[in-house]
């Protein structure tokens, strides 16, 4: 999946660049949604040892596990689960990681994530 952007990610990058230039939207991203967006798991492991660090989330709400899910990450779901991360946190478009693992149709992302392991538990955003 390297090399091609997501639609959290795309979203992610928009919600933090806003009018700001390059070089200060990349000093706003969160470490932690860094590190899972290049797929560095030695990275978060750090990261998740901090506290608060698997809540964090972006000023639209998008967190980490968000875009673990949206880029069918499951070590990094795993682990983001693991530390405390709210598979049901909605970011401002009404979009939760449980509902990203399901439209992706990822069932082991699914199953890490969903509190029922299935997609059913997934609502659909409102707009």
């Amino acid at each position: 999946m390297r090399g091609r952007m997501t639609v959290g990610a795309a979203l992610l990058a928009l919600a933090v660049m806003g009018t700001t230039g390059r070089a200060e939207a990349a000093a706003r991203v969160p470490p932690l949604h860094a590190a899972v967006e290049a797929g560095d798991l030695e990275t978060v492991r750090q990261v998740l040892a901090q506290p608060g660090a698997a809540t964090e989330a972006t000023p639209d709400g998008t967190t980490a596990l968000h875009l673990a899910t949206d880029l069918d990450n499951l070590a990094a779901a795993r682990m983001l689960i693991e530390a405390g991360a709210d598979a049901t946190a909605a970011n401002r478009y009404g979009v939760t990681p449980v509902y990203s693992a399901a439209v992706r149709g990822n069932a082991a992302v699914i199953s890490t994530v969903s509190p029922s392991g299935s997609a059913a538990a997934a609502s659909t955003p409102h707009a």
